[in-house]
């Protein structure tokens, strides 16, 4: 997956990564709930976990995690789907 809000910050590579993965994927999400919800480590950048790039005093807050949910969930829906492929008989025995 690709960066949700790429930034100039220097620790941050990919936006919305907020466990340093390397990817943005549900672990983020995670990560960000727990901290949003129930006082988890924060994020170790500040823009990784502020998906949503709003600013104030509290920049990241249930927004992102709203934001991240929304974002997950489309990337999901438009992923090629994979094709179960039958085989032969005889591809089948190959395999015996």
């Amino acid at each position: 997956m690709g960066a949700l809000n790429p930034t100039g910050c220097q620790c941050c590579v990919i936006g919305g990564d907020v466990d340093h993965s390397g990817i943005v994927n549900v672990g983020d999400l995670t990560y960000l709930v727990a901290y949003v919800f129930i006082d988890g480590p924060p994020p170790l950048c500040t823009e990784e976990g502020n998906v949503d790039g709003q600013s104030g005093e509290c920049p990241i807050d249930i927004a992102d995690v709203t934001f991240l949910v929304s974002y997950l969930l489309w990337e999901v829906r438009h992923r090629p789907r994979v094709r179960k492929r039958t085989l032969s008989q005889d591809q089948r025995s190959s395999y015996e």
